[in-house]
Order: C-alpha cells, then sequence, then structure tokens
C-alpha cells in the first residue's frame, strides 16, 4: 500500500514539476524523487494518447486513415523515438561531461513530455466538437504542449547536466543529429540482417532441392 501511495505521489509531482521546472527537476536527481517506474508510466501513457489521437481525433483535422492505421506500430514507433532521443543525448553529453546519467535523462524526459500528454488529450476532445473555422483552437492547444515541452526539455538538460543556456541547445542540435545517425545505422543493420536471411534460406533451398 505504501508503495502504490509512493507511486502515486511521484506521478503527482508532475504537476508541480511542470510550473516550477527549475525546482522540479533538480528534486527530480539530487532529491531523489525520480523513479524509473512512473516516469515509464508516462512513457506508456504518452503512446496511449498516440494511439487515442490517431483513431479519435475529430475527422475535421484527423488526416488519418483510420482502418490502415496499425495502433501497435504508432505505440512502438512512439516508445522507440522517446528511447533513441535518451540514448543519443546521454552519448552526446557523456562527451560533453554532462553531470545526467542514462537513468536521470529518461526520468527527465518523460516527466517533460506531461505538457504534451495533457495538451493532446485536450485537443483530441475538442476535435470532435469543433467546425472547421474553429480548427485553430486544435492547433493552438497542440502547439502550446509541444512549446512547453520543449520548454521543460531544455530547462531539465540545463538542471541535469549543468549546463548553460547556449551549450543546452548545442546539446539538443547534436542530439537531434546523434538521433539521425542512430536510426540510420539501425536500418542498415536491418536491411543487412534481411539479406543474411534471405541469403541462408537461399542456400538452404538450393541444398534441400
Amino acid at each position: 500500500m505504501i508503495a502504490v501511495k509512493d507511486f502515486f505521489y511521484r506521478i503527482r509531482y508532475s504537476s508541480y514539476l511542470i510550473f516550477h521546472p527549475f525546482k522540479g527537476f533538480w528534486d527530480l536527481k539530487r532529491g531523489g524523487i525520480g523513479r524509473i517506474g512512473p516516469a515509464t508510466a508516462f512513457i506508456l501513457l504518452l503512446a496511449l494518447v498516440e494511439i487515442i489521437s490517431s483513431q479519435f481525433t475529430g475527422f475535421i483535422v484527423n488526416y488519418n486513415d483510420i482502418l490502415k492505421t496499425n495502433i501497435f506500430f504508432v505505440a512502438i514507433r512512439t516508445a522507440a523515438i522517446v528511447l533513441v532521443w535518451v540514448i543519443a543525448n546521454w552519448s552526446v553529453t557523456t562527451l560533453m561531461e554532462g553531470e545526467g546519467k542514462l537513468k536521470d535523462i529518461y526520468i527527465a524526459t518523460a516527466y517533460a513530455l506531461v505538457p504534451y500528454i495533457v495538451s493532446t488529450i485536450i485537443s483530441v476532445i475538442l476535435s470532435n466538437f469543433i467546425t472547421a473555422e474553429e480548427s485553430s483552437f486544435y492547433y493552438l492547444i497542440q502547439a502550446i504542449g509541444l512549446i512547453w515541452s520543449a520548454f521543460l526539455l531544455l530547462v531539465g538538460f540545463m538542471t541535469l547536466h549543468q549546463f548553460s543556456f547556449g551549450k543546452t541547445i548545442a546539446t539538443v542540435i547534436i542530439t537531434a543529429a546523434a538521433m539521425i545517425v542512430i536510426l540510420f545505422l539501425f536500418l542498415m543493420f536491418l536491411t543487412l540482417l534481411q539479406q543474411m536471411i534471405n541469403f541462408v534460406l537461399l542456400i538452404y533451398q538450393e541444398a534441400t532441392q
């Protein structure tokens, strides 16, 4: 029972952090409030919200083909982007002498995504009641959540790694580039793996004929 209360306390702490980011992120790392469990809950919630958004956003602003959308792919893609971001940032900041560990980056990223999660839920609900002329409100809410989360990421990394604002901006840009490299290498690996499998299957077929 105590563990459950502790878990939900750390979840509720996000409501404080998004309005007091400097102290909030400091407490996540230095105060020991951050934990893998609640952070993972936010990532799973993000994946669920992305699925809901793809399926239940009002038709006026929903450009997805609902019948052809693979919700499992949406969930995996969402989680993968977050994980690649975390790994890329850890790789970059380690070289730049950042103080944040891989676990700290994962937790900070998850908490920073809360405004985006909330704004997406609100915008999905709103999208089912607006007209085409009112669609700007939908995009405004999404933009607010996205910008808010981006701001929290900057503050979180500044606090986590003890970087200046300029160094944090540079780190984010390099992290984005590192993500592209990681994804490119991953795709190359999958391509080579597929070719190897096809080659082995071809040899097997020739041997058994």
